[in-house]
């Protein structure tokens, strides 16, 4: 049996309740939830995703049927997303710092 401690992991839930333990069950010690506002989809990675996904697929195009229309979605994400990450990363992902526990003190 393994009893190493899992290093502490962060999970972000959006306020939906879909992302988060239902009633009665407790959240593993390692594990810290952090819960967006309601409806910040500006916080939400894949509602920037999704954005990027748009303005690459959709703006300004028609697709004649719904199979050229899929296969332009799935080409985004398995082909150009991987290929040019770096020109979509910022745009996706949060730009924010680490603080480390030491430096992070509570104002009540």
């Amino acid at each position: 049996m393994d009893r190493r401690v899992p290093a502490r992991q962060l999970c972000q839930a959006d306020a939906s309740g879909e992302d988060l333990p239902q009633s009665g069950q407790p959240v593993p010690p390692h594990i810290h939830l952090i819960q967006l506002p309601p409806y910040c989809p500006h916080l939400n990675p894949i509602e920037r995703l999704w954005a990027v996904m748009h303005q690459h697929v959709t703006h300004n195009r028609a697709y004649p049927t719904q199979k050229l229309f899929t296969e332009a979605i799935l080409k985004f994400l398995r082909k150009i997303i991987p290929e040019q990450w770096h020109n979509f990363r910022n745009q996706v992902t949060d730009n924010f710092h680490i603080i480390s526990d030491q430096n992070l003190r509570v104002l009540e």
